[in-house]
């Protein structure tokens, strides 16, 4: 009857539902995740067992219940085990079957007369369970503040990530200049966790114009003010616009000691429209590309030069290049080429090449547009991608029809 029924159902569904607490209370996934899938297939036999104590004879019930009991106390030694990997709630785990134990125990010897017969020893395993009940309950006590305080320190690097945002976008031009003879497109995309992508331009007049891209290690609040360095520092190399070598020389020089332990990556281009030239110097900065559109070539740009901020002097080659109308050059940050796909495979310079030989017929916009399709479409149709993205494209207009 219901009887001999009621005492092993409820007595397994106990022991199901403290193995289930335990496994989430351990946070045993976490910790000891092979494992976990074993005891997930442990908890489907304990349910199954549970519905066969309904059916069973009453003796079997019983050997049912005394083996879902053994397999419970297994839970003791996977604490230990949680525990030496750092989890906190383990340890009030442990305590908190200490007490109990240590209350079964007692009651057990005064049952066979080897302790005195008192209050203590006749409910020890009540008491045993109050005790181990207000451990179990700390313990979750303790993993709410943690979270609390995780919560918070979330909270802090948001608001710091908004600061970086604005700094970042104070920092960076409105817009590129008006260069009589040269189209300039201008693209930036920030991502959650903000870098220290920089660009910007020195115009200094009569179809002559310089243009900085930067990109700074690193990420966050840094990140962004050493961009901001890095904005003062190029704003007073004016002087330098047509010297390429000269003007990182100098940057380096007012940038060193005050990046801490960031390097900076940085590219300068100088470009006269009525020469028909462009000189080119990179401290250690992704290639430019060049699409020499009469001859249908691709040219990959990067002169030897040292990181920005780590050396007191550094040398960069400068790379002259002859340009004629319809000439596309295409400055970036690693962030476009680096960008993973689903599987942690890179964009690659390969595929950057490819997509400025293929643009043709495109405009400098719809360059941009085609360069951040691809890309999205490589991380797996993702908008946010892992860092930052800086592009710009110039193109030397072609010559007025006579």
């Amino acid at each position: 009857g219901w009887a001999n029924t009621a005492l092993p159902f409820f007595a397994t569904l106990a022991i199901l539902a403290g193995t289930v607490f335990s496994q989430k209370y351990l946070r045993i996934g976490q910790y000891l995740p092979t494992l976990n899938r074993v005891i997930n297939i442990l908890d489907v036999v304990l349910a199954a067992a549970v519905v066969l104590t309904l059916v069973a004879e009453y003796s079997l019930s019983i050997r049912i219940v005394s083996l879902a009991g053994a397999l419970a106390i297994f839970f003791i030694p996977i604490g230990v085990a949680c525990r030496r990997r750092g989890s906190r709630s383990a340890l009030y785990y442990l305590i908190a079957w200490s007490f109990f134990l240590a209350g079964v125990f007692m009651e057990t010897m005064r049952s066979f007369a080897l302790m005195p017969s008192n209050f203590f020893t006749e409910y020890a395993t009540m008491i045993g369970s109050a005790f181990q009940a207000v451990l179990l309950t700390m313990g979750l006590a303790d993993r709410f503040n943690r979270v609390n305080r995780e919560n918070d320190r979330l909270r802090e690097v948001h608001k710091e990530l908004g600061i970086a945002r604005k700094i970042l976008h104070s920092i960076l031009p409105e817009k590129a200049p008006e260069v009589p003879g040269m189209r300039i497109i201008c693209s930036y995309r920030s991502t959650e966790e903000v870098g220290g992508d920089f660009y910007d331009f020195h115009h200094t007049g009569e179809g002559k114009f310089g243009v900085l891209i930067a990109d700074v290690s690193g990420h966050g609040l840094p990140a962004a003010l050493i961009s901001s360095m890095l904005k003062i520092a190029f704003s007073g190399e004016s002087a330098a616009a047509e010297a390429p070598e000269r003007l990182l020389r100098n940057m380096n020089r007012l940038l060193l000691g005050k990046c801490d332990e960031r390097f900076i990556t940085a590219g300068y281009a100088f470009v006269d429209v009525p020469a028909r030239e462009l000189r080119y110097a990179s401290a250690g900065h992704p290639p430019m590309l060049v699409w020499k559109k009469k001859e249908r070539r691709l040219l990959t740009v990067k002169p030897p030069g040292q990181l920005l901020g780590v050396l007191p002097e550094v040398t960069c080659s400068v790379a002259r290049i002859a340009l004629e109308p319809g000439d596309r050059i295409l400055l970036h940050t690693d962030g476009l080429t680096e960008c993973p796909d689903p599987n942690g495979e890179p964009f690659g310079e390969e595929r950057v090449a490819a997509a400025l030989q293929d643009s043709a017929a495109l405009s400098g916009g719809q360059l941009t547009d085609a360069l951040y399709a691809a890309l999205t479409a490589w991380a797996g149709g993702s908008l946010h991608f892992e860092d930052d993205v800086a592009i710009i494209i110039m193109e030397l207009e072609p010559l007025p029809a006579p």
